[in-house]
């Protein structure tokens, strides 16, 4: 059994190996309480962590307020669309 942060980590791994956030592995029909016979609270609480890790992850990728996206090159104009990198 994995820990909360173990399981956060988990969730912020998937989130970087392009998962989204349904497609967290506690939904699975074989890791649900009805499945594994665990209580509820304790699925939902691998559950939350594993979203935690995962929305913490991909909120890290968002520009701060007023600031610009840090990927790509160059000038942010020179790709947009209908620009035709003029």
């Amino acid at each position: 059994m994995h820990t909360h942060d173990e399981i956060q980590r988990l969730g912020a791994q998937a989130a970087r190996g392009g998962m989204a956030l349904w497609q967290c592995p506690y939904y699975v029909a074989a890791e649900m309480p009805a499945h594994t016979g665990e209580p509820i609270r304790e699925w939902r609480e691998r559950v939350q962590a594993w979203e935690a890790g995962w929305l913490k992850e991909t909120q890290s990728w968002l520009p701060a307020a007023g600031g610009r996206p840090t990927h790509g090159s160059g000038d942010a104009h020179t790709n947009s669309p209908g620009n035709h990198g003029r």
